[in-house]
């Protein structure tokens, strides 16, 4: 098996029922580039076997094709960025069907590194977190300073602990490492672009069941708002966060940023939309906060309809949608 190096090739790097993209020049070099197909000793899972089937993403339709070359590819392109080795003690702790977790994992696997679970914080020199868990570490002393990496999800982090987050999580396998605390860089992208309502199209690739070569590029409509600055592309949300009220479209995030901000951004908001006849859509918000009634914004579009107080969550943080069956049940 030959393969070619060349600015132009985007290669799809894919996870069961993930997608993330790089671009092979990036990744490696000629003298790096090794016959994945060889590596039959590293098969450990059930799942990592080749498949000429499609598989449906979680998110809003999209295909991918899980390639078991691609996947030792993938653990290439992460180790040539971070340099693991047998000396390292890598930190495995978000789980497995988490692209970052996978990658983290496998990649290590690969290097030969030490791979660490459960309490193992004090030990270890590298990890893959999400915005959740950074949070936080930035309480827990100067554990942070004294280790080469942590690698963090795509999520927005809060001001007050980092700065924004770029890239998506579905679309990039390893981001381009930069200074402590900075915003990563997107992998280059051969094309995309993006609608007249914020949504980013992104070129990928979906082969072919019968020869297995790839098909003509598709735009897949991932279903992210992004604003393009300097810096950039910023994924601001969710397509699907935002509704119509009294003619004008508000995103569930500008309210939960307008009563944080309100309120020093001290507390914990989540927004869930309930359809009316009248406005279109009412705005409840589930509010965690020390001081009850919790300030609410000037501006009449940043104004929730009802405030609730935030209940228990039975996991690290609450969801939407348990929300929003726990508001149908307080007002059957």
């Amino acid at each position: 098996m030959d393969w070619f190096v060349t600015p132009e090739y985007y290669l799809a790097i894919t996870q069961p029922k993930q997608t993330a993209l790089a671009n092979q020049e990036l990744i490696m070099t000629y003298q790096e580039v090794y016959d994945a197909e060889a590596y039959n000793f590293l098969r450990p899972l059930k799942g990592c076997k080749r498949s000429q089937d499609t598989c449906k993403h979680t998110s809003s339709g999209k295909v991918t094709y899980y390639d078991w070359c691609k996947q030792n590819l993938a653990a290439v392109s992460i180790n040539k960025r971070l340099k693991k080795n047998f000396n390292h003690r890598i930190g495995c702790w978000l789980p497995v069907q988490h692209i970052s977790g996978w990658s983290l994992f496998w990649s290590s696997f690969v290097a030969g590194s030490l791979i660490m679970f459960g309490n193992s914080l004090p030990y270890v020199d590298m990890c893959s977190l999400v915005p959740t868990q950074i949070f936080r570490l930035k309480y827990w002393g100067n554990w942070m300073k004294n280790r080469p990496f942590v690698l963090i999800g795509a999520g927005e982090i809060k001001d007050q602990i980092y700065r924004k987050s770029y890239g998506t999580t579905e679309t990039w396998a390893a981001q381009i490492i930069k200074e402590s605390g900075s915003r990563s860089q997107c992998m280059p992208y051969k094309s995309g672009k993006m609608l007249s309502n914020q949504e980013l199209l992104l070129r990928s690739w979906i082969k072919q069941q019968q020869n297995r070569r790839f098909q003509h590029a598709l735009w897949i409509k991932i279903g992210d708002l992004g604003v393009i600055n300097d810096e950039g592309l910023w994924i601001q949300s969710r397509l699907d966060l935002i509704y119509k009220r009294s003619g004008k479209s508000v995103g569930v995030w500008q309210i939960e940023e307008a009563i944080k901000k309100a309120n020093g951004e001290s507390i914990q908001v989540v927004v869930v939309a309930k359809h009316e006849e009248h406005k279109g859509v009412k705005w409840i918000a589930f509010v965690d906060s020390t001081k009850w009634p919790p300030k609410m914004p000037e501006q009449k579009y940043w104004q929730p309809d009802v405030v609730i107080p935030m209940p228990n969550s039975k996991g690290i943080k609450p969801v939407r949608k348990d929300l929003e069956k726990y508001f149908h049940e307080l007002f059957r």
